[in-house]
């Protein structure tokens, strides 16, 4: 057998050398229904090896392969068969060589590879787009200077092409290349009026699919499965409904797992797709507000709604506010969220790390709290703090709770381990709590309680479950010490936008808050999960282009960081910074000193909230702030962000002196 395709109701087509299956004859090509049992009544006849199969949402069947006749009629290589095994008359390319790999697509179009010199009439080699009808498709061009082996549909129209070619499309490309057409597919999400049900259409030249799954979930980390959805006739909608309600009155994730058949030496590819909404509504774009001013500065507006924000006006006309909509939520940036983070040094015998964070909007949210020691071991780090301790404190300064440690209680072991969390395990001496916040700032407080020192991680996770997580702000500050030392923050983007972030290195800051033994000059980095650095920065008045992408203007730096209420930096000061904007992904920022030097760093991530203005007969801008937070008012309007209390300074002292008294 060298091919396969699914076909309706979990039936199977096989293709291959072979001349029986099940005992009986079939030749080269079988039908075989998903009890198991061979289909008596689909028997065509083959007189060349089968070689790729693609089954159409209609049950035609497309094969491929070194044949030249079909039931008795000549065919060379390539040929559709009606649901019943007959030959449908009307499709004949006939390619001048082999065929070896199919990628059928929901506009009834095909992408053919192989051995072949022409196809429909046509030179072009290797590699081809064929209509619903068989004739050529010039909207793609590229041809290959090998055989095709191996395609693979993608859903916005694309296909990806593997071989034996060292060129295609008159590009140096070895044995694996994507190609595209002129027109590209789409798809789109809807939600029934009762929750119970739901539909995914495809449209264009989008990838056509086998199978496709539907799940949903509220957080993006747990997802409860709907069930499988159910084709339309051409294949371009698939429904599900059941006796499953999805969420009401909240944000959810509805997800699509598509499955597509093996085509040629391939393997089968499953596409996974994703939509937010509340209740019934998509997410998308949307109007949040429209000012009309006449000449002069306009009002600014009122901060506090996440998504209306002010605006200012000069000259007469009108200004109209849109922002990307998070389905029914008020944080018109909630498209893009941060879900966690951890930060991972060094701490001295006497040391105490402090971390502060804050809750944005307007609900209470879960979190979950991990100060990591013993558990490093199992990450390969062995000079690991031996008794890790963890206190949360509130913004005034008051012990909120203390984590335990180790920990015994199954709940929050199982919790830790269903969040991505390095595992907790209750044998070890790590320290731990869950417990839910109002939104404000908060401090975290680490240290180690056997006076040691060594490395910790601190972790927060969202853990609520409901709602996307509303963590907008995190800092860390402890010293890095020489020649060892950087203070590292990973940290987690999710949902299905970019997500603005500032992220700031603060040591020269820290020595104008009265704060001594700072580092003079801090660096700073920020990679992705593979490594590369996306963003760098020393002197934050400098910018610094990586990768081709140039850096924020001290004047950007200083107008985002009034929005999201961080402290401004002095002009001439070494403290670093960087903005940019991040797709949903894990990120890491590391903060040193230049020439790895010693001192006192404060690592700041910032949410950037924010929607776009479309101006008429007039110019405006706007910033939308927090729930919690309180708007500016005045001709630029619309300031806030982050809530104040960055709540180191005299707490901080406290607690060290608390540590240090045992």
């Amino acid at each position: 057998m060298r091919a396969l395709a699914v076909a309706g109701s979990g039936a199977l087509v096989i293709g291959g050398d072979f001349a029986s299956v099940g005992g009986a004859a079939h030749t080269r090509l079988a039908r075989v229904l998903a009890s198991g049992a061979v289909d008596a009544s689909f028997s065509p006849s083959i007189n060349g090896s089968v070689r790729a199969l693609a089954v159409l949402p209609d049950g035609r069947i497309l094969v491929g392969g070194e044949f030249t006749s079909v039931n008795g009629t000549a065919r060379t290589h390539l040929a559709r068969l009606n649901a019943d095994g007959s030959l449908d008359t009307a499709f004949n390319p006939a390619p001048d060589g082999a065929v070896y790999a199919l990628s059928a697509r929901v506009d009834g179009s095909v992408v053919v590879g192989g051995a072949f010199g022409t196809i429909a009439g046509q030179s072009h080699a290797r590699l081809a787009l064929l209509k619903s009808d068989g004739s050529l498709d010039s909207g793609l061009t590229a041809t290959a200077n090998a055989e095709v082996y191996v395609l693979a549909g993608l859903l916005d129209g694309r296909a990806l092409a593997g071989g034996a070619f060292t060129a295609l499309g008159g590009a140096s490309d070895y044995l694996l290349s994507r190609v595209s057409g002129t027109s590209s597919g789409a798809y789109s999400f809807s939600v029934g009026s009762g929750l119970t049900s739901a539909t995914w259409t495809l449209s264009g030249p989008a990838a056509d699919f086998s199978a496709v799954a539907l799940s949903y979930s509220t957080n993006g980390n747990l997802w409860t499965a709907l069930g499988n959805a159910t084709p339309s006739a051409d294949g371009k909608t698939w429904s599900w409904s059941g006796g499953t309600t999805l969420p009401a009155n909240t944000n959810f994730l509805l997800r699509a797992r598509a499955l597509s058949s093996a085509a040629g030496g391939g393997s089968s590819g499953v596409t996974e797709v994703y939509w937010q909404f509340y209740n019934t509504t998509a997410a998308g774009t949307v109007t949040v507000g429209t000012y009309t001013g006449d000449s002069g500065s306009g009002t600014g507006g009122t901060g506090g709604n996440g998504s209306s924000g002010g605006s200012s006006n000069t000259g007469a006309g009108s200004v109209t506010l849109t922002g990307t909509r998070y389905a029914g939520s008020t944080n018109a940036s909630a498209s893009g969220y941060f879900s966690d983070f951890s930060s991972l040094l060094r701490l001295k015998g006497g040391e105490v790390q402090f971390v502060n964070f804050v809750i944005g909007g307007s609900a209470s949210r879960r979190v979950f709290l991990r100060a990591a020691g013993p558990g490093l071991a199992r990450m390969g780090v062995s000079d690991f703090a031996p008794k890790p301790k963890l206190e949360l404190y509130t913004a005034a300064g008051g012990l909120w709770a203390a984590a335990s440690s180790p920990v015994t209680d199954a709940g929050t072991l199982a919790l830790a381990n269903s969040l991505g969390a390095l595992s907790l395990v209750s044998t070890e001496a790590d320290a731990a709590l869950v417990t839910t916040l109002a939104p404000g700032s908060y401090v975290i407080a680490v240290w180690d309680g056997a006076g040691t020192g060594g490395a910790v991680m601190t972790e927060l996770f969202e853990a609520d479950g409901n709602t996307p997580a509303n963590l907008v702000a995190y800092s860390t500050r402890a010293s890095a010490a020489a020649n060892t030392g950087t203070q590292t923050v990973e940290f987690t983007i999710k949902g299905t936008a970019a997500q603005s972030v500032l992220v700031r290195a603060l040591g020269p800051a820290l020595t104008a808050q009265g704060l001594g033994g700072t580092n003079a000059d801090p660096t700073l980095q920020i990679q992705n999960s593979t490594g590369t650095t996306l963003a760098s920065n020393d002197n934050w008045e400098t910018p610094v282009t990586t990768n081709g992408t140039a850096g924020a203007t001290a004047a950007q730096l200083t107008t985002v960081a009034a929005n999201v209420a961080a402290a401004a930096l002095t002009a001439g000061s070494k403290d670093a910074a960087v903005l940019l904007s991040l797709n949903p992904g894990s990120y890491t920022a590391t903060v040193a000193g230049v020439n790895s030097a010693a001192g006192v760093t404060e690592l700041e991530v910032f949410e950037v909230p924010s929607v776009t203005g479309s101006n008429s007969n007039g110019t405006g801008s706007n910033t939308t702030t927090p729930a919690n937070s309180t708007g500016s008012t005045g001709g630029s309007g619309g300031g806030g962000g982050a809530p104040s209390g960055w709540a180191f300074g005299l707490l901080a002292l406290a607690l060290l002196a608390r540590r240090r008294r045992g």
